[in-house]
């Protein structure tokens, strides 16, 4: 890892206040793992040498060139994430079986939604497009909105035939 990427690295351990544990150190692509309260998914920042810096904090990376702005950028992105002004949203299908992608947004944006904004924040987002939102929720499917605080943690569903939103 080279004196830059350090930098950065420790800049994002001062702002969201956790230790990365640092995998593959000594290779082209060293991975710093932010680990998450029980049930949340680690947040993952992938420093190879001479590509854009990869974050995760869900399914869907995000990848932000090297240049000051961009890494700014991506320290205040992470500190969204981990002090809740950010969430990811994803949808779970009636057998369980997860979508392949999340999408971030505010936290504000997501909570306390009736059917139709839903529908079009899924939509602005590219979550789900044409008739995938109300075939997902008709088949007993769900739009969750997942936090690094899992006790945050909650999805809108149809339940006994009426639009729900219920903590998870």
């Amino acid at each position: 890892m080279d004196m830059r990427d350090r930098q950065l690295l420790e800049e994002i351990e001062r702002t969201i206040g956790l230790e990365a544990q640092l995998k593959d150190e000594d290779t082209d692509a060293p991975t710093a793992v932010f680990e998450a309260g029980e049930g949340s998914t680690p947040i993952t920042v992938r420093f190879e040498k001479g590509e854009d810096i990869r974050a995760a904090a869900g399914k869907t990376p995000r990848y932000y060139p090297r240049e000051e702005i961009f890494t700014e950028k991506l320290v205040e992105d992470l500190s969204d994430y981990v002090s809740g002004r950010t969430a990811r949203i994803d949808f779970v299908s009636r057998n369980g079986e997860e979508s392949k992608m999340d999408r971030m947004v505010k936290s504000g944006e997501a909570a306390g939604l009736d059917e139709d904004a839903l529908r079009s924040l899924t939509t602005k987002v590219g979550l789900l497009h044409g008739d995938e939102f109300p075939n997902l929720l008709a088949s007993g499917g769900a739009i969750r909105v997942r936090f690094w605080d899992t006790s945050r943690d909650f999805a809108y569903r149809y339940k006994n035939g009426v639009f729900t939103c219920e903590k998870q």
